[in-house]
């Protein structure tokens, strides 16, 4: 009991405003290091600026942190399979379709290493409630190892850690979206950051799909949106001036080894005067493999790289409008030509995605690893991928 009082209050309090669980102020914001970045519980990852909604005015994708400069309008999750021969697509951005339950405990919860609790190998082993079973009973505000305490035995990542979960098949999500046919999936999303000024420049994240429906789903994919208006907050049409690209190949890290990666990317094609001469990438630092690539990717890494304007049709280059067309382009295993002419600067958008997955069996789980950085230029961008991918690799011990 004395163990449990001493864990009481680290959680965050379940919200009880008018939004409910939704987290919709702006107040979960990863500022630990030099990418500033909103976080919320229904799909959304930056903070839609110069929109006038109540987030809107939090840091979205900001570097550096209080610059004001901004890289990212909106981002989010985007999962799609084949249903009872049936393509369909889950998304966080644009249509918001992931979303909190209604119960009091689905928010977002916050916590950093060396929290209680959150102890984690090699800083210490694990087992904090001595157990002998270690990180069993995840931040969620619930007790999920049956043992009458609450989020005593977890892994804490990083200098600022967030976890939520979210679903695709709620009423509210039926309601907001009347065309939406859910795949039945639970998303646990968990980021962190780290203050060091070595690796302070990006965002990691966690992604874990779970098939929570009753059927098998077949030819998954993952894939990660992000529309990257770069340019300063207030600067007029600073959406339409930006630019895409694609790299792969291998990259030194601060600690000499050489990374293999591949990034989606948006820059500002002039670079705002030199007020915005960051890039914006996302990464995939992992996911499951298959070498004879039957149910899985060979490798890891993009397999897909799909760059659309907001200001064409889509079969023109444009939106995708529904499910169909997500599909298509999630499950196109095509590298997309970029223009490197700024006279065809626009609002573009891009799409990263890796897969199919053969199989993603009722009860069964998907997991993918990915960061969003920033850096000056390109030889910068790729510089802080491959200082995160050190990171996600992390130390080995005997």
């Amino acid at each position: 009991p004395a163990f449990a009082r001493d864990l009481s209050g680290r959680s965050v309090p379940p919200r009880t405003s008018a939004e409910g669980v939704f987290v919709v102020d702006g107040s979960f914001v990863h500022n630990v290091g030099e990418l500033h970045m909103n976080i919320t519980n229904w799909g959304l990852i930056g903070s839609q600026p110069p929109d006038r909604r109540p987030w809107s005015d939090a840091p979205s994708a900001q570097w550096p942190g209080g610059s004001g400069v901004e890289y990212l309008y909106a981002a989010g999750l985007w999962v799609g399979a084949v249903r009872e021969g049936i393509p369909l697509v889950s998304t966080g951005q644009f249509q918001v379709e992931l979303l909190p339950t209604d119960d009091v405990l689905d928010t977002i919860y916050r916590s950093q290493r060396g929290a209680p609790g959150g102890d984690r190998y090699p800083e210490g082993d694990g087992d904090d409630d001595g157990d002998g079973a270690v990180d069993e009973d995840p931040l969620n505000g619930r007790d999920d190892d049956d043992d009458g305490l609450v989020d005593e035995d977890f892994a804490a990542l990083g200098d600022q850690y967030f976890r939520l979960t979210m679903r695709d098949d709620l009423p509210l999500g039926r309601e907001l979206n009347p065309d939406h046919d859910p795949l039945h999936i639970a998303v646990v999303q968990e980021s962190f950051q780290w203050e060091n000024d070595l690796v302070n420049d990006f965002v990691g994240f966690t992604l874990t799909i779970t098939n929570v429906g009753r059927s098998d789903l077949e030819e998954v994919y993952l894939g990660f949106f992000a529309d990257g208006d770069v340019g300063p907050r207030g600067r007029a049409e600073m959406n339409s001036d930006d630019m895409p690209a694609f790299f792969r190949g291998s990259v030194d890290a601060p600690d000499g080894s050489r990374v293999p990666l591949s990034l989606g990317c948006i820059y500002d094609c002039d670079g705002d005067e030199g007020l915005s001469p960051g890039w914006f990438g996302v990464a995939f630092l992992d996911h499951p493999t298959d070498p004879t690539g039957e149910t899985a990717p060979k490798a890891v890494g993009i397999t897909g790289f799909q760059q659309f304007s907001g200001t064409l049709p889509f079969d023109r280059g444009g939106d995708p409008t529904n499910d169909s067309e997500r599909y298509e382009l999630l499950s196109r295993a095509e590298i997309d030509p970029c223009p490197e002419d700024c006279e065809k600067a626009d609002d573009y958008r891009v799409l990263l995605s890796t897969g199919p997955f053969s199989r993603l069996e009722a009860g069964a789980s998907l997991r993918i690893h990915v960061a969003m950085v920033v850096g000056a230029g390109l030889e910068g961008l790729e510089r802080n991928a491959a200082a995160a991918a050190r990171v996600y690799y992390g130390a080995w011990f005997d």
